[in-house]
């Protein structure tokens, strides 16, 4: 721990050297974030939760950025049934009596990312977990256009 790390301001400080702009291009983030919107974004995967907006690259996906919601986090397990998504988050979310379509048990550094707009995103549905260090950062917020006239 560093001298100034007590002092106020300093945690910020740390996080704006990691800080990026980005700009969405595509619509698997519609309708909360759409292509032409500037975003904030923080550096790193530490304390990520469900339902962060993430910044991200893939290994399958060259020359290109992703951007995609949390929606299960290392050590759960995530699985579709029958076009529905259930997480194991530790509780009693999963049956042993049903047939999965797709399953996936994630390791200590990956992440299960859906886009908002499901008709129209590349997300782990196809690429299967992200893996942290894919990870560009979280969002932190869309700072243009501030505000949307005709529909949202």
């Amino acid at each position: 721990m560093g001298v100034f790390d007590g002092l106020p301001g300093v945690g910020l400080l740390r996080r704006l050297r990691r800080v990026g702009v980005y700009r969405v291009k595509g619509r698997s983030m519609e309708p909360g974030l759409r292509e032409g919107d500037f975003l904030i974004v923080c550096g790193g995967n530490e304390n990520l939760r469900r339902w962060d907006v993430v910044v991200f690259s893939h290994p399958s996906v060259e020359d290109r950025l992703m951007l995609k919601r949390v929606m299960a986090l290392p050590g759960e397990r995530v699985g579709m049934v029958e076009g529905r998504m259930i997480v194991d988050a530790g509780g009693n979310e999963w049956r042993e009596d049903v047939v999965w379509d797709v399953e996936w048990a994630l390791g200590e550094d990956e992440w299960y990312v859906l886009g908002d707009n499901l008709g129209s995103s590349l997300d782990s549905r196809r690429l299967g977990p992200i893996r942290g260090s894919w990870m560009k950062g979280r969002v932190w917020f869309r700072y243009w256009p501030l505000l949307r006239f005709g529909g949202g």
